[in-house]
């Protein structure tokens, strides 16, 4: 089952529910997370339930924050920060904490960087396979892409083409040989 964490109006909207009725699942449990992460709502506290904006999925509270007082002379800061925090919330029926995948780990995994000295390797080993059959830019674009699982970079190749193969390198206009 692919459970997503959904926005306070989206799940109001889906499940036909009523800003008290989230109100009372969200004071009885209803698993919830914040943006930026970590942050403790305290769903009983009257200002927070005033500050709740279900359509921007959206809680501000207050908090006193205390700073300095460390040495014998530095001077002791206590001001009240009020503090602005996204909400995403479970469906009810939604699996255990543990079976939820995070929005990041569902999405696939930026392709891999591959170094020089791979995309050299790759090249060398083509020319030997094919010493007097050398393949288009094209064409060796594909393969070497084929061969090292990700991209290497079309001005990398081009590069390390010059390089290391310069006779495979044909003169503009040139057609290659069959």
């Amino acid at each position: 089952m692919n459970v997503t964490w959904r926005t306070l109006a989206t799940l109001c909207r889906e499940l036909d529910w009523s800003r008290p009725r989230l109100i009372q699942e969200l004071q009885n449990g209803l698993r919830h997370r914040t943006i930026p992460e970590g942050r403790e709502i305290d769903w009983h506290s009257p200002s927070v339930l005033r500050s709740l904006d279900v359509e921007a999925s959206t809680v501000t509270f207050g908090h006193v924050k205390v700073s300095g007082g460390e040495g014998d002379y530095s001077p002791l800061f206590v001001g009240y920060v009020q503090e602005t925090v996204g909400i995403e919330v479970l469906p009810p029926d939604a699996p255990a904490a543990a079976e939820v995948l995070a929005p990041a780990a569902s999405q696939t995994p930026p392709p891999r960087k591959v170094s020089r000295a791979d995309v050299e390797r790759c090249l060398r080993d083509i020319m030997k396979e094919r010493p007097n059959d050398p393949p288009g830019e094209d064409e060796l674009f594909a393969e070497m892409r084929e061969r090292l699982g990700t991209s290497p970079g079309r001005n990398r190749l081009r590069q390390l083409r010059r390089e290391i193969a310069p006779r495979w390198k044909r003169p503009r206009g040139h057609p290659r040989n069959f």
